[in-house]
């Protein structure tokens, strides 16, 4: 039996009202071959992070060399950590649109990984939390 590397996160929860999270999605990416694959996010991220740093530090030129009070999404840019950077598509913008669409097509130019969904709209008629005797753990 080989073994896989599998990355699992969830979005929404099950418990509480369907009104205040509708739909819950677990979703598992699984890679064979993670160095391959991760050597290439991490100089596609590098890349991006020197990006935001060279706009942090054109910004930072910007604004002292007009001598105003910086705005509030300057401060944002300014503030925000070039160290670490989760990729959370609830976070896509105009600005880093760009960069998203470059993470999946390299994702899709690997073979390997696969990539496996579950989601669950709770207001669907059909949704029954019974057969988990009304225990969100049992569900997971």
């Amino acid at each position: 039996m080989e073994v896989c590397p599998a990355f699992i996160d969830e979005t929404g929860i099950l418990s509480g009202t369907p009104q205040n999270q509708p739909v819950y999605g677990i979703g598992v990416l699984i890679v064979p071959d993670t160095k391959t694959i991760t050597d290439a996010f991490y100089r596609l991220h590098f890349n991006f992070s020197a990006a935001r740093q060279t706009a942090r530090r054109d910004l930072l030129r910007d604004i002292r060399g007009r001598g105003s009070v910086p705005q509030l999404d300057e401060l944002d840019l300014l503030l925000r950590s070039t160290r670490h950077h989760e990729y959370k598509f609830t976070e896509v913008t105009r600005s880093n649109l760009q960069q998203y669409i470059d993470l999946l097509n390299l994702y899709f130019s690997f073979a390997e990984p696969q990539f496996h969904a579950v989601l669950l709209d709770r207001l669907d008629p059909g949704y029954n939390p019974a057969q988990w005797k009304g225990d969100a753990w049992s569900a997971y």
